[in-house]
């Protein structure tokens, strides 16, 4: 019984196998006689094995759905933008190397189309609150009032003052009489 997904799994497994072994081999001197002689670890043999169970992997391995790769539809292409791969294999899926985009001709545009704005365009009327009738009345008067404001309450003030001034004479005439009245006990 093979479990869902694990024959995907094998061939991964099984190809980076083969490519640890070919990286082995690219980086490690030629081995002594000895290791050759010792028949299991010869590096040659183990990358015939890993390519021979990879093959009988990939051939025995249905997908999870019983249908083969190539009629599952197309998988997403692999692209490396910051890693540098050492293996040829790999170096087909390099993103090319590409240059900042120049912006100097997008702002260009969009100050010239800023400066084509008229900006009671973009007004809506109807959303706009209109102003009262004698808003323009009131703007004309507001001087005027202001100069009768200050004349009403000097007017005020002065009234005021008066009064008190009248206040005062009653008072001492009211106090002089309770005086007499005093003097006359």
């Amino acid at each position: 019984m093979e479990i869902a997904g694990a024959g995907d799994m094998q061939i991964a497994a099984l190809e980076r196998k083969q490519k640890l072994l070919a990286l082995r081999n690219k980086f490690k001197p030629n081995p002594p006689e000895s290791e050759l002689l010792a028949g299991s670890d010869s590096p040659d043999r183990d990358t015939e094995e890993v390519e021979i169970s990879v093959k009988r992997v990939r051939t025995s391995s249905p997908s999870q759905t019983g249908e083969g790769e190539e009629e599952r539809g197309e998988k997403p292409q692999l692209i490396f933008r910051n890693y540098k791969p050492t293996d040829q294999n790999l170096k087909e899926f390099t993103a090319p190397e590409g240059r900042p985009e120049r912006f100097d001709e997008q702002v260009k545009a969009t100050l010239a189309n800023e400066a084509k704005y008229d900006p009671l365009k973009g007004i809506d009327l109807s959303t706009l609150a209109p102003k009262k009738s004698d808003w323009d009345l009131k703007r004309d008067i507001s001087k005027k009032m202001d100069k009768l404001d200050r004349r009403t309450q000097k007017a005020i003030v002065h009234l005021i003052h008066d009064r008190l001034k009248g206040q005062e004479d009653k008072l001492a005439e009211a106090v002089a009489t309770v005086g007499d009245t005093k003097e006359n006990f």
